[in-house]
Formats: C-alpha cells, structure tokens, sequence
C-alpha cells in the first residue's frame, strides 16, 4: 500500500513549487494548499476525506468528535438507517417532530441537528458547577469563557469592575482545576484561548461529588461547535433494542495545515495542482478557465477513485419484493 502523503511530500512536489510560485516553506504556500484542498472537499467525497466510525449513544443524542464535518451514512442494530438534516422534520406531509426516546422498530433515523458546544451537555433541570482541567502548566493563566442558564432558568451574566453586566463567566486556568462560581443549568456557548495542551472540562455535582464528562477540547479550539445528531425511533432505555453504538461513514472536517508531518485531506497532488491554478485564475477574474481548472480536478479526483475502486467491486442492491417487511429484513435482496 502506497505512504500517505504528508504536508511535506507536497511541499517537495515541483508542481506545487512551480503552480503556487511561492516558497514552500511560506506561509502563502500552506493558504494556498489549505484553500485548494476545502475547494476539493466541495466538490465531493474523496480518497482521505471519507472515514468509517463508531460511537456510542447517550439518551438518543450524538455530539461527532471535532474532526467529523458531515455524517454521510449511519447503520443501528447493524441495519443502515437514513441521514436526514433539520427539515426533515418540517416537511408538510412527514413525520414530524421526531421523537428521541420510542419503541425499537426499523424506522430509525439519524438526523442533524446543528452543532453544540460540548460533547455532552447538562441533564435537563439539574444544576451543575463547571470545571476546566489544563493538561499542562503551559496553559496556567490562560482563559475560558462559559456561557448559558443559571440554575434559575436565566441567562449567565456577570458584574464586571465598571459596573457592566455582560453574558458568560470567565474561569482562569490552574491545576488542578478552575470552577465556575455559579451553577449553570445548560451551556450554550463557549469560548476558549488557544492552548498548548488540551483542555478537559467536567460538570461537578456538589450533592453527589461525582464529575461527568462535557466535553475534551483540542489547543486550537476556540470557539468549539461540534456536529449534533439525534437518533430517533429506538428507546435507548430497555432491554428490546439493547445496542448503544451507531457505525457511521463521515466526511472529515478539513483543518488547515501547519506541521510537516499531517496528513493531506486530499491525496491527489495532481488535482491540488489544478485547484491552486484555478484559484489563481479566479483572483485574476478568469472565471471561465477558473471553472475549467476546477473541471479537471475534479477529473483527476474520480480517475483516482475509478483506479482505486472499479465498477465490478462496487456493491450494487435492490428490494426484489419493495419495502416489504421481508426486503427489509434483506430477505428477497439482489446484491
């Protein structure tokens, strides 16, 4: 099997020297690769943009890891499920609001609900403190911000020294923790400084003295907006459907490149060398043959994808009885 190639393979790609007219080392050449590979990931599903995953489910609900971007496929109870987005709940003759919790059945659904700020949020009506864990004493000093509702259903506002009241309590990092003052019944937002280490962060029940997970954040997260899901039509409080893992084929979120040893989102330097021609033409207002570059990538793409999975290994099937229960049950099924 082929290496992975690497932000330095690039780098040492002549084309991408020449094409780009930059130094490889510059910081012009990593935007130029970082724009033309999110102009790839637009474009489609590719080698190095696509993984398989799976994870467990909470009460119905899903907050990806920060490295999904998009949720492609999802199966349960090893039966694929569909993937729908927000308005699928909205349309006139659907389903509905869907419901989180219900009877094990096959109408299962995985839809997306947007993003959250933390992997797993406060349990509805309890009351929590909020603490931070620096990994490291690099990161002492530094600062976060938690925003949400007290434990009275108001929005979080604190006193500042002019005599201000502004949204969101400031927690400094220490070891071996940093605590919010005040307890929050939910947590809509958070705001982070860059940090050296990651950070994990607990929600603290003073009553029980136990910690429970909110979410792991990453040094470069900032402003962190995880993708949310909810998965409906399974009761994940009995025993009839017992499973609490969902597998799921998800398209990574694209990061920008800094060190020489990540891995390219796009393993075609081929196509990164059209896509870097086709935004020097869009700058200059060519916008014909910016498209045309474009076109060629993205010829370069499924060339790749044709060579690496042929036709006769691509799975293809159909219900030989409909949607019937049996074909549902992959009785009556051609592949």
């Amino acid at each position: 099997m082929p290496d992975l190639i690497t932000f330095l393979d690039a780098k040492r790609n002549r084309g991408l020297r020449t094409v780009t007219g930059v130094c490889p080392d510059s910081d012009e050449f990593a935007q130029y690769l970082n724009e033309s590979t999110r102009l790839a990931a637009r474009s489609g599903d590719w080698k190095g943009t696509l993984v398989t995953l799976q994870a467990c489910v909470d009460q119905g609900c899903l907050a990806w890891p920060n490295w999904v971007g998009k949720v492609r496929a999802a199966n349960i109870c090893r039966n694929p499920i569909p993937v729908k987005n927000i308005w699928g709940e909205f349309l006139r003759f659907g389903h509905g609001t869907l419901p989180r919790n219900g009877p094990c059945h096959s109408d299962f659904v995985c839809e997306q609900r947007g993003t959250t700020p933390v992997m797993k949020n406060i349990a509805c009506g309890q009351n929590r403190y909020i603490r931070a864990y620096p990994r490291c004493q690099a990161d002492i000093g530094k600062s976060m911000t938690f925003y949400g509702e007290d434990s009275k259903g108001q929005t979080v506002l604190v006193k500042q020294a002019d005599g201000t009241w502004q949204a969101g309590m400031k927690v400094i990092l220490s070891i071996p923790f940093s605590s919010t003052s005040t307890q929050f019944r939910s947590i809509t937002r958070v705001s982070k400084d860059k940090t050296e280490c990651p950070v994990d962060v607990y929600q603290y029940d003073p009553v029980t003295n136990l910690l429970e997970d909110v979410a792991h954040y990453e040094p470069d997260q900032t402003e962190p907006a995880f993708i949310f899901s909810v998965l409906s039509g399974m009761n994940w409080n009995t025993q009839s459907c017992p499973a609490k893992q969902v597998d799921v084929l998800a398209k990574i979120a694209i990061k920008d490149l800094s060190l020489d040893s990540d891995v390219m989102a796009i393993q075609n330097l081929e196509a990164l060398k059209a896509l870097v021609q086709a935004i020097k033409l869009g700058e200059q207002g060519n916008i014909e043959a910016q498209r045309a570059m474009v076109q060629d990538a993205v010829h370069q793409l499924n060339l790749q994808d044709w060579d690496e999975n042929p036709e006769d290994t691509v799975p293809v099937q159909w219900a030989t009885f409909g949607t019937a229960t049996l074909a549902r049950h992959g009785i009556g099924r051609n592949i």
